[in-house]
């Protein structure tokens, strides 16, 4: 499989099992990592796009004050450069797609284009749960909601794409994590 995305519950372990397996490659990545920003009692208050080594990070959702907010913008520029840049790299990591940046036509065409292309994808795609509850928070409508649905089913229809649904602390999204690295990575 060129592409493999994991999904699931919140917590049960896809970045970390990307991470894991990726293990120092991950700078050597391109495409973007999600950072959850955490307050003193360890909740969430805002999210990062930033690229695989860490660098040039920009807010995408801030929860640190009502009404949320969403910057739609940073995914329509900085993450369309990623994924653009992403193409001079041997692989991508996408960690997370399938939130509220679907919402971009501009940044789905460039994500469609990527992970058509020959270059192997390695990600975390939202799960249906956390989806529902981004839904609610931020006050999403049906268009979001069927954006998000045609692309996990382009992801589960796609013959180079494998969509692995995590169960909590699965050990098999690692194992599918490393066989991928193998086959892609540390050849």
């Amino acid at each position: 499989m060129k592409n493999l995305f994991l999904t699931g519950p919140v917590g049960c372990g896809k970045s970390t099992s990307i991470a894991t397996a990726l293990g120092e490659w991950l700078k050597e990545a391109g495409g973007f990592l999600t950072i959850r920003q955490k307050d003193d009692s360890g909740r969430a208050v805002a999210y990062w796009l930033k690229r695989p080594d860490g660098s040039d990070g920009q807010i995408i959702l801030n929860y640190s004050a009502k009404p949320y907010t969403m910057h739609l913008e940073v995914f329509e520029g900085l993450g369309i450069q990623l994924l653009e840049e992403a193409r001079r790299f041997d692989f991508v990591i996408l960690d997370e797609i399938g939130g509220f940046e679907v919402l971009s036509d501009a940044f789905a065409v460039a994500l469609m284009e990527l992970l058509r292309s020959d270059i192997p994808c390695i990600g975390v795609m939202k799960g249906a749960g956390p989806a529902s509850k981004m839904i609610q928070k931020l006050g999403l409508g049906d268009a979001y909601v069927q954006k998000a649905e045609a692309l996990r089913r382009w992801m589960q229809e796609d013959e180079n794409t494998l969509l692995y649904e995590c169960s909590q602390f699965d050990p098999q999204g690692l194992s599918l994590a490393r066989e991928w690295v193998a086959e892609h990575i540390a050849k």
